[in-house]
C-alpha cells in the first residue's frame, strides 16, 4: 500500500522525519528509492474557558441582613481546573479561588442596585479572566413595623366624680425601636397635653 495512516500520541509531539521506501523486490532488499519529510506533532490549542451562568439563591430585591449565595457555572474543554473573581460594582469582594460561590450579606450600607460580575480563568490565557458573567441585583431596607399598643392602665377604677385628676398610661413598643409618639382622644377628640 503506498498509504500510511499514523495518530501520533502526546508523547510524540515535536520534529519527526517520516521516509517512505520503495522496492521492486529485484534489486536492494532493503529498499531502491526512498523520499523523506519533515512533519510536526503539535498539542492541540488550549482553549480559554466559557462561563454560562450566574444566579443568585434570591430574586432581586432583597433585605439588608439577608444572606444572597452567588454561584457561578463555567467550563474548559481541556478540563483545566478553573479559578473565579467575584466583584460587586467593580470592587473585589472575593479574590481568585477555586470556589464557584460567594456568599453575601448585605449591609444597611449597601441599599440600592449593586452589579454583580464574576471572571473566570484556567491560568493558560489572561491572568485577568478568560471569560465572564454580570448580574444586576437591589438591596431594599426591610419594611418598617408599626408600634404596637399593649395596654391603656388608668390609675384610678372607674367611676370616678367629676374633677378627678385620672392618668392614664399607654405601653407601645416598636420592632425597629423607633421614637414613639403618643396622642390621647377623648370620644374620638383629641384630649389636651
Amino acid at each position: 500500500s503506498p498509504v500510511w495512516s499514523w495518530t501520533a500520541a502526546a508523547d510524540q509531539v515535536g520534529q519527526h522525519a517520516i521516509e517512505a521506501k520503495v522496492r521492486d523486490g529485484k534489486h536492494n532488499a532493503e529498499g531502491d528509492n526512498s523520499s523523506s519529510a519533515n512533519f510536526e506533532i503539535v498539542l492541540p490549542p488550549n482553549n480559554a474557558p466559557v462561563m454560562s451562568s450566574l444566579t443568585a439563591d434570591s430574586e432581586s430585591p432583597q433585605v439588608t441582613g439577608t444572606i444572597v449565595t452567588w454561584t457561578a457555572v463555567a467550563s474548559d474543554a481541556e478540563n483545566d481546573p478553573l479559578q473565579y473573581l467575584f466583584s460587586m460594582d467593580g470592587q473585589v469582594v472575593q479574590d481568585w479561588s477555586d470556589s464557584p460561590v460567594w456568599s453575601w450579606t448585605a449591609s444597611a450600607d449597601q441599599v440600592g442596585m449593586h452589579a454583580i460580575e464574576v471572571k473566570a480563568r484556567d491560568g493558560k490565557h489572561n491572568p485577568e479572566g478568560d471569560s465572564a458573567s454580570s448580574a444586576n441585583f437591589e438591596i431594599v431596607l426591610p419594611p418598617n413595623n408599626a408600634p404596637a399598643l399593649s395596654s391603656l392602665i388608668a390609675d384610678m377604677e372607674s367611676p370616678q366624680i367629676l374633677g378627678a385628676a385620672v392618668n392614664f398610661t399607654a405601653e407601645a413598643s416598636d420592632a425597629e425601636n423607633d421614637p414613639i409618639s403618643y396622642r390621647f382622644l377623648v370620644n374620638g377628640t383629641p384630649a389636651g397635653d
